[in-house]
């Protein structure tokens, strides 16, 4: 028997790989050995010498245990293997076909065998016959996952390493030093500094101005800076972007170091929104979210007011940035004791501009910009982008 844990699912698609594979990085970042066919892919780039279904196959037999990761699919091969069309699904449909024999002649009665379900919308169409064991929900709760280490950890014989918030990655002692290529808004860059703090008095700033004041390049900016910071998941989410919500939650969440939410056409901007949390509540270590044109938020207003920010009285690991002709309002909420004053911005005299251009072209005048202040009526995109380098 393999000391092992081997995930048996079926790529429904993207998002459903990304949260399988997040669940296999967290395992294996517990200390556990996990067999995984993108693991096993990175290893032996060839892929297995016997053809994949075998692979699959030997994996749930000599396993010490094995995850079944819930998912329509996953069901359905585990329903019937034949009904999976030729080239699509075989390893599942194989994984599913073993573990139903395993099942059968152990009178359904097992300890290698228990059901992750990575998505609520997962325990729709989950069969009967493998409904009655504990089912776990690691990537949306914490203890869940904590649970699920230790038993895989009894099945194993291993030794798994901390708990969810082990990864032992902290915000900087001190405000670290910014890259801060702007008009003036230094009182923005102080308070960002801070935000990134250990010490931070505050883990919310909120940031309000009108048009063209620079609120999207300021977001931009923080994002990174936050970035190469070591141990910081961090992501920037606008929502003058939700034209297109799935494109914008992918960017979302591409340095968050967690899943890509499910990408079904009728889940709500917030139910995505509401995955990405809770993914990073198992993670639970530092995460800085920047959210910008706050005004254009519509319904997903309710789940900053009501999910997010409240969640900053809990969550010591959470930092939130959000920008916008309008902030989330602090009256009758239960957050304020976590939030900065709100920070209006100004937009910044000619003489701001010229102390910006003279760092990328040191002939600049103050006439000239002055003239291009008043030509194109202080439009920080445009300065911006006729003064800097």
């Amino acid at each position: 028997m393999l000391r092992q844990v081997f995930l048996s699912y079926r790529r429904e698609s993207e998002a459903h790989t990304e949260r399988v594979r997040s669940l296999a990085e967290e395992l294996r970042r517990r200390g556990l050995a996990v067999a995984f066919d993108e693991f096993y892919l990175a290893s032996k780039p060839g892929g297995p010498d016997e053809k994949w279904s075998r692979w699959c196959i030997n994996q749930a037999g000599d396993s010490a245990c094995v995850l079944m990761v819930g998912s329509p699919g996953w069901y359905a091969a585990f329903a019937d293997p034949t009904s999976t069309p030729p080239g699509e699904g075989q390893g599942a449909a194989a994984e599913a076909s073993i573990i139903q024999e395993q099942l059968y002649q152990a009178r359904w009665v097992t300890t290698r065998h228990r059901v992750v379900l990575l998505s609520t919308a997962d325990a729709e169409g989950l069969p009967v016959e493998i409904s009655g064991w504990r089912r776990f929900a690691p990537l949306s709760n914490g203890s869940d996952m904590d649970d699920l280490v230790r038993w895989v950890a009894q099945q194993t014989g291993a030794a798994p390493v901390g708990g969810a918030s082990h990864a032992g990655a902290t915000w900087p002692e001190t405000p670290p030093e910014l890259c801060w290529l702007m008009a003036d808004h230094d009182g923005v860059r102080d308070a960002f500094g801070t935000l990134l703090s250990n010490a931070a008095p505050w883990s919310f700033l909120p940031i309000r101005g009108s048009s063209e004041t620079g609120k999207s390049h300021i977001t931009k900016q923080m994002l990174a800076n936050a970035m190469p910071l070591p141990g910081i998941a961090c992501g920037r989410f606008d929502f003058k972007g939700t034209t297109d919500v799935a494109a914008e939650v992918s960017s979302f969440v591409q340095f968050l170091q967690v899943a890509l939410p499910e990408a079904k056409l009728d889940l709500r901007l917030n139910d995505r929104l509401g995955q990405v949390l809770a993914a990073l509540k198992v993670r639970a270590s530092p995460a800085l979210l920047i959210f910008d044109t706050y005004e254009a938020a519509g319904e997903a207003q309710d789940w900053v007011d009501k999910q997010l920010l409240p969640n900053l009285l809990v969550c010591p690991w959470l930092r939130v940035v959000i920008a916008g002709q309008r902030v989330p309002d602090a009256k009758g909420a239960i957050w304020p004791s976590k939030a900065r004053a709100t920070l209006d911005l100004l937009p910044p005299e000619p003489q701001d501009w010229l102390d910006f251009g003279l760092l990328a072209k040191p002939d600049t005048t103050l006439d000239f910009v002055r003239q291009a202040h008043l030509y194109c009526n202080g439009r920080a995109s445009v300065l911006a982008q006729l003064l800097g380098q």
